[in-house]
Order: structure tokens, then C-alpha cells, then sequence
């Protein structure tokens, strides 16, 4: 697992402490011929959203694309 990964990974299960557990997991699982997997691939964005109550959501991006080419990001 490369360290962008693992710091995701990370930074995701830090927001799950304080807000539980993300409502898109399903696009962030697959199951393949060696079982369960996380789909973080270099080059694909993944997304998970985090709720607490009404008022207070996070998204966590991994590998996000903008449509403005101006963009920069700046880690």
C-alpha cells in the first residue's frame, strides 16, 4: 500500500471516530478472486461522505479531478 493510500485510509478512519461511519461505502469495496479489496487506484478519484446530523458532512477526496484546468492543488 503506498503511503497516499495509507494516509487516506488514515485521515478517513480519524473523521470516522468523530462522525461514524462513511454512507458511500459501497463504491469503496470490491470483491475479487482474493477477496475483499479498498479501490484506491493512482489516477482514479474515490470519495467518501461523512454525516453527523443535518448540519455537518465531510468529503473525503482521493485523487480529485477539477473541470477547471486553472485549478491548482496544493497538498
Amino acid at each position: 500500500m503506498s503511503f497516499t493510500s495509507w494516509s487516506y485510509l488514515k485521515v478517513a478512519d480519524i473523521i470516522r471516530e468523530e462522525f461514524g461511519s462513511p454512507r458511500d461505502l459501497e463504491s469503496f469495496f470490491r470483491i475479487g478472486q482474493s477477496g475483499l479489496a479498498v479501490q484506491l487506484k493512482k489516477g482514479e478519484g474515490q470519495k467518501l461522505t461523512f454525516r453527523s446530523g443535518s448540519h455537518r458532512k465531510v468529503t473525503l477526496l482521493y485523487n480529485p479531478s477539477f473541470a477547471n484546468q486553472d485549478t491548482t492543488l496544493i497538498p
